[in-house]
Parts: structure tokens; C-alpha cells; sequence
């Protein structure tokens, strides 16, 4: 995948964010393997789509928060005391 690499900040923590393509916007939250395993869905996706692949906290070149233990606690909103 041709792919722009930018970096982004949320709550603190760097995201890595693989972008291609254009079109209609499609956010990817890819699966066990990561970015690479998935690198040819993502060419054809690219094809007729603006694509947004963002390495998950804790695997790639994404920071790893100590913070950041689970889906759960990666999805919750600061503050948010109730279930998800």
C-alpha cells in the first residue's frame, strides 16, 4: 500500500496512522498480525477508498501506555466510570 505515515496524539499517547488512497473515508481496525499481514487488502481497498489504518496502542510503531491493558480500557473515555 502506497501509504502516507503520519502520527497522531490522542489522550497523549502517539498513534501511528497508515493513509491511502481517496474516496469515500473507510477507518481499517485491522485484526491479530498487524499492518503487514493485511497489506494486500489494503491495496485493493485503496483503490476506491480513503483508507485509514491506525497501528493499535501498543504494537507497531504506536506508543504503549502503561494505562492501556485491553480493549476495554483502550475504548473507555477519560473520566467514564460505567461499562462500555
Amino acid at each position: 500500500m502506497p501509504a502516507e505515515l503520519t502520527n497522531l496524539k490522542v489522550r497523549d499517547v502517539t498513534v501511528k496512522l497508515h493513509r491511502a488512497g481517496y474516496g469515500p473515508t473507510v477507518l481499517f481496525l485491522h485484526g491479530a498480525g498487524g499492518v503487514p499481514q493485511w497489506l494486500p487488502f489494503f491495496d485493493a481497498l485503496a483503490e476506491r477508498y480513503q483508507l485509514l489504518v491506525p497501528e493499535h496502542p501498543g504494537f507497531g510503531g504506536s506508543d504503549d501506555p502503561p494505562w492501556i491493558r485491553s480493549i476495554l480500557t483502550s475504548s473507555r473515555r477519560r473520566g467514564s466510570t460505567g461499562s462500555i
